[in-house]
Formats: C-alpha cells, sequence, structure tokens
C-alpha cells in the first residue's frame, strides 16, 4: 500500500524521487535504456535535443520544495483547481528566461518568491543531441526584484 501511494504522489509530482532519473529509466525495463549507468548518457539520448528532462523548484509560488521528471514524449499537468498546475508552466517560462509580464499572472519577478521566504530557485535540465544534459537556474531575489542564472554551474548575465 506505500508504495502505491508513493507512486502516486511522484506522479503527482509532490515528491522528491529518491533515486536520479537515469537510474529510474534504467531499472524500469525501457527496451530503450538498456542497461544505463548514470553517466553514459543513454537517458538523454531517449529525449529529443532541448527536450525538459526535469525541473526542481525551491521556494517558488506554492512549492517549497519539488522535483518534477517529465518523459520525452507529450506529458499532461492535471490536477485539481489550486495545485500549482500553472505554477509549473510558469517555472518552466521563468526559468528559460522569459519576462514575468508575458504570463499574465504578476508584473514583477520578485512575486513569485513563496510568501515569507528571500528567494526563490528554478532548475530545468534540458537534453541536448550529444546525449548529455544542460543544467539552466535561475535564482530570484525578493527584496531587489532581481535575478541571476547559472548555465551548467556557471554564472550567466542574460541580456534582453
Amino acid at each position: 500500500m506505500a508504495k502505491e501511494k508513493t507512486a502516486s504522489a511522484r506522479r503527482m509530482g509532490r515528491t522528491r524521487a529518491a533515486t536520479p532519473p537515469c537510474e529510474r529509466a534504467a531499472s524500469a525495463g525501457d527496451s530503450t535504456s538498456g542497461t544505463a549507468g548514470p553517466d553514459d548518457g543513454s537517458l538523454t539520448r531517449r529525449f529529443p535535443p532541448g527536450a525538459i528532462m526535469r525541473v526542481t523548484l525551491k521556494n517558488f509560488v506554492t512549492y517549497t520544495a519539488a522535483e518534477f521528471f517529465p518523459g520525452p514524449n507529450m506529458n499532461l499537468v492535471i490536477g485539481p483547481n489550486g495545485s500549482g498546475k500553472s505554477t509549473i508552466v510558469c517555472a518552466i517560462c521563468l526559468g528559460l528566461g522569459y519576462k514575468p509580464d508575458v504570463l499574465g499572472r504578476a508584473a514583477q519577478i520578485s512575486e513569485f518568491v513563496q510568501f515569507g521566504k528571500e528567494a526563490a530557485e528554478i532548475e530545468i535540465e534540458l537534453a541536448q543531441a550529444d546525449g548529455r544534459s544542460v543544467v539552466v537556474k535561475r535564482k530570484i531575489k525578493r527584496d531587489k526584484n532581481q535575478s541571476h542564472y547559472w548555465i551548467d554551474g556557471a554564472s550567466q548575465m542574460l541580456t534582453t
């Protein structure tokens, strides 16, 4: 019974997975992943270049800490009203460089930081054609209404 609840919660994206996505794919018996290890790139080969492999949120709107692992094909975000579906879409857009006014939800980036918190973080892992992945991270600070980007851990300046 506990496994069913965990699997259900994982599908809803409400819990942090215990194993990395590449190990889960390899152990799931997926014929396209073979017997892959975490660093051989087989997981990213299943995803087309530019596909979102992982979204991690910290103190972002309704999520204190959440991690989502979309599949390589079409993904649906479903749930009852107020469960955070739009928040996931906002996080993807903001994490990849869109301005808040495009979303029609808030005028300033600082409004996406969870109430009572100093900063929020969005981390998005994208598949690349060479079988590796790239991680884009955006940290949003409430006090100065500003944000900063990192690409694979290296600080970046966003120009628009």
